[in-house]
């Protein structure tokens, strides 16, 4: 397929007919945000089992102090799954960063609600309900995200174009339907990550923003593990690309790393949680089929879902032909490589109980940055028209995947019905019955 474009101004100002002022300019950060928070928020809850403890955690952290969970676990209670015990106290066994997160919006609700809806923890405790407060921060932390996604685009197009990679990021993608659904990992990981390539391509000539990219860099790997391939490939980066920055920057990772060691020593004896050890990956007996799973799986396919993330593709080829890709693009391709490498080792590489390609979700930023090449040759003109027509046809279709996930219950019921997919997970497999489909289509019996 011939991905060469002649991209003109003139021709894209013409066909777009849509003069940005300046005053609209400088709304837009606050306009944008604004408008997508309470989108976000108007979606439909989606429980999330490993993450019940977030709030809790955050809670404890406001009126205790620490990071364990004993005040909501009786006496001789039976654990399930997302408990550990260490040294007669519990833990999450999930990544505490999430609950770092969230710690401002718990503060913050629990001192504004006063009388709020309670929910049934564990053998009859009864706790304030976290749902709306997870609601609100997923749906915060997306929108800002979304903001970063725009002043990074902003910086290599227009506005108009800017806006519209903010929304590709926003509505067709697993940021829908996943991150703004509940307060997964994946929602303070791809704000992290945002913040982080915000800071790095902000100004290629002028890298005074660099530095501080360490700090949102490390923060990441608080929130999720596979992090580590952004957080080590990152910092090579800086040093080979900004060595005048690298101390700055190094200084930023450890004020980050250092205290999150620290208190790991203090809980587990160890520098790093359980949640965190090798052995959470590197099972090869199912790799092949999650390879091609995690692309093209009709259930949790990157490609399935956000088809257009096919021309990720040809905006590296634009790029290469232009002569525009930069040693940072190479980093960030090879970081997208290497997560779709470890997440394929995940045994539950399908990602449970969840929508479409979660394990993902995190790469999204990413992946959107190699959008705008096709972008610029969609508001001008692609030399092959069909290329045109397939871009926006793609866009329409991840919007439309992602709002079932986003908005619709039988979507997300696909997981349990007619079988738990953690019981069957060959359903992942079956085009018969589509979890985006669920409701419009009836499934099989």
């Amino acid at each position: 397929m011939n991905v060469n474009c002649r991209y003109d101004p003139r021709i894209a100002d013409r066909y777009l007919k849509l003069p940005v002022k300046r005053p609209v300019s400088i709304c837009l950060p606050i306009i944008l945000p604004g408008s997508l928070f309470f989108i976000f928020l108007a979606g439909m809850f989606e429980p999330s089992g490993d993450m019940k403890w977030v709030i809790p955690v955050a809670r404890s952290l406001i009126q205790r102090g620490d990071l364990n969970i004993d005040e909501y676990i009786a006496e001789g209670e039976q654990i399930d799954f997302s408990v550990e015990p260490v040294r007669g106290q519990y833990y999450s066994i999930f990544p505490y960063g999430v609950s770092l997160i969230a710690v401002p919006f718990v503060f913050i609700v629990d001192r504004m609600v006063s009388s709020v809806e309670s929910v049934r923890i564990g053998s009859g405790l009864r706790v304030v309900s976290d749902k709306g407060i997870e609601r609100i921060a997923a749906s915060f932390l997306m929108a800002v995200a979304a903001l970063l996604v725009y002043w990074t685009a902003l910086r290599r197009t227009t506005t108009i174009k800017a806006v519209v990679i903010s929304l590709i990021f926003s509505f067709c993608t697993p940021v829908w339907s996943t991150a703004t659904r509940a307060l997964w990992q994946h929602g303070p990981s791809i704000l992290l990550l945002s913040a982080t390539l915000a800071l790095l391509a902000y100004d290629v000539k002028n890298p005074r923003l660099v530095p501080w990219s360490g700090m949102t860099v490390a923060a990441s790997f608080l929130m999720r593990p596979t992090n580590g391939i952004s957080l080590a490939i990152i910092t090579a980066f800086v040093f080979i690309r900004h060595p005048r920055k690298s101390g700055w920057f190094l200084l930023c990772l450890i004020s980050v790393i250092g205290p999150f060691c620290i208190a790991n020593l203090v809980i587990y004896r160890c520098i790093l949680p359980p949640y965190y050890m090798p052995g959470r990956v590197g099972t090869f007996v199912q790799f092949p089929e999650a390879l091609m799973g995690n692309l093209f799986s009709p259930a949790r396919g990157l490609f399935v879902f956000s088809p257009v993330f096919l021309f990720v593709l040809p905006g590296i080829a634009l790029l290469l032909r232009r002569g525009k890709f930069q040693m940072l693009h190479g980093c960030l391709l090879a970081i997208i490589m290497l997560h779709w490498l470890v997440i394929s080792t995940f045994r539950h590489w399908y990602g449970g109980w969840c929508f479409g390609p979660r394990f993902f979700s995190d790469m999204v930023p990413y992946l959107v940055f190699f959008l705008i090449p096709c972008l610029d040759c969609s508001f001008s003109r692609f030399k092959n028209k069909l290329m045109y027509l397939v871009f926006w046809f793609s866009v329409m279709v991840s919007l439309f995947i992602h709002a079932r996930g986003s908005l619709f219950w039988d979507a997300n019921l696909w997981n349990a019905r007619p079988v738990n997919v953690d019981q069957d997970p060959g359903r992942i497999w079956d085009w018969g019955d589509l979890q985006f489909l669920r409701g419009l289509v009836e499934p099989p019996r």
